[in-house]
């Protein structure tokens, strides 16, 4: 389990540059820091909470298809084999 990082903000940071290297959203740095109350006025000198990367399921596998024919629909139902004549 990964920890929140602290960041002391630098003369012409903005909160998008931060979120940019640091891996995450302005939407997370806002919510990590409800001190922030404009995304556009932050200071140089205050420190901020850089969220931990949320941990992603990994993505899932293509589905296994089988070999098609074009125009060959699929078969609903219980195959009956034609009458005799």
């Amino acid at each position: 389990m990964s920890r929140n990082k602290r960041y002391v903000i630098r003369k012409g940071d903005s909160l998008s540059r931060i979120a940019q290297q640091q891996g995450t959203t302005v939407s997370a740095l806002m919510a990590a820091n409800p001190q922030i109350k404009n995304p556009n006025v932050i200071h140089a000198g205050a420190s901020l909470n850089i969220p931990a990367a949320p941990v992603r399921a990994p993505a899932p596998a293509a589905p296994i298809q089988g070999p098609t024919q074009r125009g060959v629909q699929p078969v609903q139902g219980p195959v009956q084999a034609p009458a005799k004549a």
